[in-house]
């Protein structure tokens, strides 16, 4: 996923937050070359933050591992927080991609907008 710089510092506070207790955090590529990242956060959840700036020729196996219904893998549908149905939700959907967490306090990492019954 590409994050424009902007939204870096809020992204990777995000992340923070959803990985679990002792998990790690993956940055890949360059974002900008000073950040304020949450370390405090990390270090009281025990969240490893490790960068990787070379990915080339990852995009394939990436691809495949997503792709992938393992039942002792990750499940990545997790990650869809939200959903929005018809194109016409999608300044809605953008406001909400904005925020760390929504009106009930859920946390929101990634949005979603399908398509609608009449839109291909």
């Amino acid at each position: 996923m590409y994050v424009g710089v902007d939204y870096c510092v809020t992204v990777i506070a995000h992340f923070v937050q959803a990985t679990r207790p002792g998990g790690t955090v993956l940055l890949v590529g360059m974002g900008t070359p000073v950040m304020t990242l949450p370390l405090g956060a990390a270090a009281l959840r025990e969240v490893d933050l490790r960068g990787v700036f070379r990915y080339s020729n990852t995009y394939p196996e990436a691809v495949e591992l997503v792709s992938r219904h393992d039942p002792d893998g990750p499940d990545f549908s997790k990650l869809v927080t939200h959903r929005f149905k018809g194109f016409e939700q999608a300044e809605k959907a953008f406001q909400m991609a904005g925020r760390t967490k929504d009106d009930d306090g859920k946390l929101v990492i990634k949005v979603v907008i399908e398509a609608g019954e009449d839109e291909p």
